[in-house]
């Protein structure tokens, strides 16, 4: 099985130092780390990334190279040691308290399968093909914004 990207404990730890996550904080040991196991899949699988892998052999997205040339590593400690980016730590902390939530996964559905009007008095839907960015990559909106740096804007995947 793939590991997330953090621990349970690192991840309680960063979730302390952040605003927020109250339905990642009040949920039960077991409920947060299949949180963060899905939420890891999630960040995966959101959108193309710049550069490559950091290990041809890893099994997650992250560490990565930035480019393909230069050998430049998105983020390093304080060895020079690639690490899995802040940012990517975060965005899975903030999707997995938005699937404790449970409250998103229907909307993107219903998005996702072109609902853009919904009323509820007289009942009244409206549905197109949608390009909205919660649909696209499935990520709450303050996991995409800590991760869009890394999304793939131009050019070819490395």
């Amino acid at each position: 099985m793939i590991e997330p990207y953090q621990d349970l404990e690192d991840a309680d730890e960063l979730a302390d130092q952040l605003f927020g996550l109250p339905h990642y904080k009040g949920a039960e040991e077991k409920d947060r780390r299949a949180a963060l196991l899905r939420a890891s899949d999630e960040v995966d699988i959101a959108m193309r990334y710049q550069g490559r892998k950091y290990d041809a052999t890893q099994e997650r997205e992250f560490p990565r190279l930035a480019d393909e040339g230069s050998g430049r590593i998105w983020d390093v400690d304080g060895d020079g040691s690639p690490i899995v980016p802040g940012n990517v730590c975060k965005a899975v902390l903030y999707q997995a308290d938005s699937l404790i939530e449970a409250v998103r996964e229907g909307r993107i559905s219903a998005i996702h399968d072109g609902l853009v009007y919904d009323q509820s008095g007289g009942l009244a839907e409206s549905y197109k093909q949608s390009e909205a960015t919660g649909a696209k990559t499935g990520l709450c909106r303050p996991a995409y914004q800590l991760l869009r740096k890394y999304e793939l804007r131009t050019g070819g995947l490395a």
